[in-house]
């Protein structure tokens, strides 16, 4: 498949944009969520900036487990023991 990528210029306002063709769109439609999806929108919300360090210096990211359906994880947890 070819990526077909146009660049416009508006000289009334010196900004670029582009325009993807649907070719584009329509792959991107069938390919899985990103694994790290999750913890770059978590940095990206903070400005580009990491969490704090915890009481032992250690930095945590914090990440759903089943935030997009799956497996029931119940049976994971100490209330589904």
């Amino acid at each position: 498949m070819t990526m077909t990528v146009q660049h416009i210029f508006d000289p009334d306002t010196s900004t670029f944009s582009y325009v993807v063709s649907d070719s584009v769109t329509s792959r991107d439609a069938t390919l899985a969520i990103p694994t790290l999806i999750l913890p770059s929108l978590q940095v990206n919300m903070r400005g580009g900036h990491l969490p704090p360090l915890d009481s032992s210096g250690r930095m945590f990211l914090k990440v759903p487990v089943n935030a997009f359906g799956g497996r029931d994880l119940s049976s994971l947890t100490e209330t589904g023991r």
